[in-house]
């Protein structure tokens, strides 16, 4: 522990982020988070969040919302693995290689102790604290990994392109054989009280969702629970309040919207936009975690416009990125000229 002592003069945010050694807002957040977590090994989400909040408000009022909001991304991004009950796990290091001298971690650790322990010039962009390689060799980074108990892993393996299907018709048939295997009695979510369904539908020439009589023909629905998160259901056409239905775990939910709009013939779009500096990738739909993390560790920056998100993609990367995310999800690109 290191202890700075400073007076009523002192520019507390300054103090705040030379002690966890990032200098924008959202990376020193998720420092705090990072290190709360690593430090205790687990603990639940709501404690990790508190704590960074308090941390803070010597130098900022922070909304706990948008510290929950930075804590949800780590999840997504892999730098904390999550149970059930909301409990965070710090993770291991993995080092991503990414081609041309730059790598990406991840894992639970600040920052502070990567510099202290990885060679490289080290840069935090949000979320992502990338590494590259200078005078320094890629043996000694790979060195340097492995004596600190990590390992050296591709993007794709990263993601986990091996282990998680794509969103294909494949994807949709597997889903029919649990529904005739493993369904649930209709309407048996609703104990507490009935939900607004919502179904997918084709609807202006793209898919999107419905309430009511207007998307009976749907098999994929959602609604919000109680608690405030989604719940997605399959069905063989009709509602889950009123037919048979499997509820779908995890981000099944959007993996299955991106393999039922393929499959309709209406695939998502995923805009490029050729910009000066990097091209910029953009979706209006919630990607599945898998090539969340395929886009995360390849991208330079994520930036959230109400329902889309956006991510600026080096150029060496934007093709294989492309491609792979096409492949995988089925999306149709949409080229948008260069600005």
């Amino acid at each position: 522990m290191r202890l700075t002592f400073v007076d009523e003069s002192a520019d507390l945010s300054a103090v705040v982020a030379d002690a966890v050694g990032v200098s924008r807002d959202d990376e020193t957040i998720a420092e705090l988070l990072r290190a709360e977590v690593t430090s205790r090994g687990h603990c639940t989400r709501s404690v990790a969040v508190r704590r960074a909040v308090r941390a803070l408000m010597p130098a900022a009022e922070v909304a706990p919302e948008a510290v929950a909001d930075l804590c949800s991304q780590l999840e997504r991004a892999g730098d904390f693995q999550e149970s059930g009950g909301g409990v965070l796990f710090a993770t291991p290091l993995r080092a991503i290689e990414l081609g041309d001298g730059e790598w990406r971690v991840a894992a639970s650790m600040p920052v502070t102790w990567l510099r202290a322990r990885l060679p490289g010039d080290w840069k935090c962009e949000g979320i992502i604290r990338r590494c590259r390689l200078g005078d320094e060799t890629e043996a000694a980074l790979r060195a340097a990994v492995a004596a600190n108990g990590g390992v050296v892993i591709s993007p794709e393996t990263w993601a986990g392109f091996d282990r998680t299907p794509a969103a294909n018709a494949n994807w949709v048939s597997g889903l029919d054989a649990r529904l005739q295997n493993h369904s649930e009695p209709a309407a048996s979510l609703e104990r507490n009280g009935p939900l607004a369904w919502n179904g997918l539908i084709p609807c202006e020439n793209q898919m999107g969702w419905r309430h009511g009589g207007g998307a009976a023909s749907a098999r994929l629905w959602r609604t919000r629970s109680q608690w405030g998160y989604w719940v997605h259901a399959w069905t063989g056409g009709g509602p889950p309040s009123a037919v048979p239905f499997h509820q779908l775990r995890g981000d099944e939910g959007s993996r299955t919207v991106f393999a039922v709009a393929s499959e309709a013939g209406m695939p998502i779009i995923m805009e490029v936009a050729h910009r000066e500096g990097a091209p910029v990738i953009s979706f209006a739909h919630w990607l599945p975690s898998t090539e969340y993390r395929f886009l995360a560790v390849s991208a330079l920056e994520r930036q959230r416009d109400g329902a889309r998100d956006s991510w600026s993609v080096p150029r060496n990367r934007i093709g294989a990125v492309i491609d792979a995310l096409r492949e995988r999800l089925g999306v149709l690109v949409r080229e948008l000229p260069a600005s």
